[in-house]
């Protein structure tokens, strides 16, 4: 057996313990993947380099598998397509692996519906992603993936940075630590981190040692025999991460990406956002979405309508798919068995739009 095949045996172990498929379908899954990963070199996985790429953080739980799964078969299924090159380039590099990952999505829908579109070759940076080839004409798509915010990316680090530090510090005692307001600054981050590996440092020596800065952090550093000494609020390991208005955000995004959309046919901004956690009720997240992005959409002639989705894995046990349409817009929940992820879709038209959608435009983004 090769040293990749035994690689992947390792990394896909767990689809034999995901009872919710049958045995034809975790064959079919562990294929996917396997083809996904070659894609990307030999003995990928194996790699010190990979572990800093997005896709790597796929491997391990059972949602990310099932992800990985579907862009073995997209990729199988898009290769053909024109411009597809230089989108699985894009998929190589870790800064533009999201972005890429989004178009191939969004192709992988449209293909699997038999809906013709073309991926455009990106000659500028005003150059929209898909070109749809509907029967009454043509309209574009920008796919765009909304990242986290700058002092959101700082916080995770920190984070990151303390939880390697204390949690796996090479003494083995035991680390409790609450954060308790977002750290984004390195400078101060370090200062607190410094003062902590002091804390393991004695607690080695003592068994026992803590941390208190009023309204910073509290952390304790002991032997598991002294856990009693902890009080028990604070027997745990959380960082605060910074709020952020995620609507002022999308709205930024609509003004920054509309301008890629053609001025003389029908355009659509579609945006992957993973920082909404929507609703059950599907209606009411919709509703807040217009409220708050339909001004911001009507500034612009040539964007025909927003498409908004968020994915999520959803092991709630309601299983009911949901459409609610009125004349401003269209929400969509759908839920797939197969990846136990729910899929919320909201489309906000703009009234004001240079052209307007028709039905059968309508209907194609329905299936995406």
């Amino acid at each position: 057996m090769s040293n990749d095949q035994n690689s992947f045996n390792s990394a896909f172990s767990l689809i034999n313990v995901m009872d919710h498929l049958n045995p034809e379908e975790k064959q079919d899954l562990q294929k996917n993947c396997e083809y996904a990963i070659r894609q990307f070199g030999e003995n990928w996985l194996d790699r010190e380099d990979s572990k800093r790429h997005p896709l790597y953080g796929f491997v391990g739980n059972s949602i990310g598998v099932s992800e990985l799964g579907e862009l073995g078969s997209a990729i199988q299924l898009l290769q053909s397509q024109e411009n597809f090159p230089e989108i699985m380039e894009r998929l190589q590099s870790p800064n533009q692996f999201y972005g890429a990952y989004s178009e191939v999505l969004v192709g992988y829908w449209l293909k699997k519906s038999s809906i013709n579109f073309d991926y455009l070759k990106q000659k500028t940076k005003t150059t929209p992603d898909i070109r749809i080839k509907s029967a009454q004409r043509d309209f574009t798509i920008e796919i765009t993936t909304k990242d986290y915010s700058e002092d959101y990316l700082k916080a995770y680090q920190i984070y990151t940075k303390f939880s390697s530090a204390l949690l796996f510090n090479k003494k083995g005692l035991n680390v409790f630590a609450i954060n308790h307001r977002p750290l984004t600054s390195t400078h101060h981050a370090n200062e607190i981190l410094r003062k902590c590996e002091d804390l393991i440092e004695n607690a080695d020596i003592s068994g026992f040692e803590e941390l208190h800065l009023k309204k910073i952090i509290d952390v304790y550093v002991f032997r598991p025999e002294n856990i009693e000494r902890v009080p028990k609020k604070f027997r745990s390991f959380s960082f605060r991460m910074p709020k952020t208005d995620e609507y002022a955000r999308v709205r930024g995004t609509i003004t920054d990406k509309a301008r890629q959309l053609n001025q003389d046919a029908p355009g659509i901004l579609l945006i992957f956002d993973q920082h909404f956690w929507p609703s059950r009720r599907i209606g009411h997240f919709a509703s807040k979405l217009r409220h708050e992005l339909e001004e911001k959409i009507f500034e612009h002639p040539n964007l025909s309508a927003l498409v908004l989705i968020t994915q999520f894995g959803d092991t709630s046990l309601d299983k009911q798919e949901v459409i609610r349409e009125n004349d401003s817009l269209i929400a969509m929940r759908t839920y797939s068995p197969k990846s136990i992820v729910s899929k919320y879709k909201v489309l906000i038209f703009n009234k004001f739009a240079t052209y307007p959608l028709n039905d059968e435009e309508i209907e194609i983004l329905k299936k995406i």
